[in-house]
């Protein structure tokens, strides 16, 4: 493997995800390195950072930690479009900077190292499927790199749901549908209709809040909510994936180009005869030009038969 053109891709994708330069000047200061290969003590990874060693400043280690656990967070946040990107370059793993030698005990000395993994099976799944799906007629969907999100709505690009989660997960409905009920008895009680009205709306509103979050476990794929996103943007998914430990939600978006006028085709909610389906839509004709949705294939198909699927084939063919 080529860890230094995958180092540079790594780097590439969370540039242009809009992640701070500091958040992940580890992997830049890892280029300057002429071996990738060899490991890496606290004393290699200060020097190519340029901050003291740490034999020197005892302050040094703990930032190279800081770096290293801020990396680690960046790497799993953006993980589907690093592993896209790595794919689309020819590349069957990521990499990563792991401690493969704890310090301690017996003199000895951590020791870091560029390490490979292969792609997770669900993340592959996700973005290569539609390489094999060429057809004519067919929008070919790929994972987009998501816009800057606003601060509330980034803790939930990628949320993993194990352990004391999957818990707080499961009873925190409950704890929306449970916990106004006797308040409103009270307040009926004692006739507070205002207090009662105001419980009541503030339960209304926290369900529809959280409602999507368990609707997409059903459905493997839902439209995001709006208020997860910058307001210039219109168009995210939220997309479900199994886990070793549990289960992980991912905002995400994916796009194609229309194969009637060229035009970029987003994911909506289906409306009409679609309803209750997410489609693929072209921006530029947005009542005709429908495709299906598939987040598993990657392929959509033309919703309005019969018509452009021959013209398209004649044009293609002749």
């Amino acid at each position: 493997m080529n860890k230094k053109r995958a180092l540079e891709l790594t780097i590439e994708v969370l540039r242009e995800s809009g992640v701070s330069k500091n958040k992940y000047q580890l992997l830049v200061a890892l280029l300057k390195s002429s071996d990738l290969e060899k490991g890496f003590t606290y004393s290699d990874l200060a020097q190519l950072l340029g901050i003291k060693d740490p034999a020197i400043e005892d302050s040094s280690k703990q930032k190279i930690k800081r770096q290293l656990k801020t990396l680690d967070e960046v790497q799993n946040e953006q993980s589907l479009i690093i592993a896209k990107k790595l794919f689309e370059s020819g590349f069957e793993q990521i990499i990563k900077i792991e401690n493969i030698q704890k310090g301690g005990g017996a003199g000895n000395t951590a020791i870091f190292s560029l390490t490979s993994h292969p792609f997770n099976a669900e993340d592959k799944s996700i973005f290569d499927t539609g390489f094999q799906n060429q057809r004519v007629g067919a929008v070919h969907y790929s994972l987009e790199k998501i816009e800057k999100l606003p601060l509330w709505g980034r803790p939930f690009q990628k949320v993993k749901i194990d352990g004391w989660k999957k818990g707080a997960y499961i009873a925190l409905p409950l704890a929306v549908g449970l916990i106004p009920i006797p308040l409103m008895i009270l307040f009926i009680i004692n006739s507070e209709w205002i207090n009662f009205i105001a419980a009541a709306m503030s339960a209304t509103m926290l369900f529809k809040v959280i409602h999507p979050f368990y609707t997409v476990l059903d459905t493997g794929v839902i439209k995001s909510p709006q208020w997860l996103l910058p307001l210039r943007m219109a168009h995210a998914l939220l997309i479900t994936k199994k886990t070793e430990t549990g289960r992980e939600l991912i905002l995400t978006q994916y796009k194609s180009l229309c194969p009637i006028c060229e035009g970029q085709v987003h994911v909506v909610d289906g409306k009409h005869e679609f309803k209750g389906r997410l489609i693929g839509q072209c921006e530029r004709s947005g009542r005709e030009h429908l495709f299906s949705f598939d987040h598993i294939t990657k392929v959509g198909f033309p919703l309005r038969e019969p018509g452009y699927s021959e013209l398209l084939k004649s044009v293609r063919l002749s």
